[in-house]
């Protein structure tokens, strides 16, 4: 019910810094219902409880951190884009599960200590060049697509094979790549990443295995 949620905005909304601090979980905030965008100039940080932002667009700016140590999630629409360009550190979930979902993580670090997942048909996931990604131990990161032209995708926000995005796999982690075709990715830093399921090797990738199972038409 509406009465659940301290914070409706149930549109768009264009705000310098954006802080969430609930003592009465489960439910935070509601951003846009159906549709929408958000802008956030300034620092993100969802310190308890959750904020849905389904059905929405987000863009958090100016390199500002982004704190989620409740959960940020969304049942968003088809084709809809989120662009993180601070540092990103996870003690909570980010949890992003639609087909055709575009998430760009420009920021130079992304710390996932809670979870990270990102489902969906057609996936898209771009980094930064040289962006770092740590998955630390108990950390939980899935990132899953459909098969074939269906693959999510994780690949670099700049020119094929000009650069690297890195990914440092902590001992004791979990993590799912299922169906994902990736390039230009870099995780000599800690332990092999492996992608099963129909997955692709794009190229340029190091410390990566494909551990590939036949899929029937």
């Amino acid at each position: 019910a509406d009465a659940d949620y301290r914070i409706d905005f149930g549109g768009s909304a264009s705000l310098a810094g954006l802080t969430f601090e609930h003592t009465s979980p489960p439910v935070v905030a509601r951003l846009g219902s159906t549709s929408g965008t958000l802008v956030v100039g300034g620092p993100l940080q969802v310190v308890q409880g959750v904020v849905d932002l389904s059905g929405i667009d987000v863009t958090v700016g100016d390199f500002t951190v982004i704190e989620i140590e409740g959960s940020l999630k969304g049942e968003i629409e088809d084709g809809t884009a989120i662009t993180l360009d601070g540092n990103l550190t996870l003690q909570g979930d980010f949890v992003y599960k639609k087909d055709h979902v575009k998430v760009t993580l420009t920021g130079a670090h992304v710390s996932v200590g809670g979870s990270l997942r990102i489902e969906g048909d057609s996936a898209l996931v771009r980094f930064k060049p040289a962006a770092f990604v740590m998955v630390e131990t108990g950390g939980f990161l899935e990132i899953a697509g459909g098969t074939g032209d269906l693959r999510a995708r994780l690949e670099l926000d700049a020119p094929l094979h000009s650069d690297h995005w890195l990914i440092n796999i902590w001992p004791f982690t979990t993590t799912t790549f299922q169906n994902v075709d990736v390039t230009d990715s870099d995780a000599s830093w800690g332990e092999t990443a492996v992608a099963t399921g129909d997955s692709n090797n794009g190229g340029y990738n190091n410390n990566w295995m494909f551990v590939t199972t036949d899929v029937e038409e």
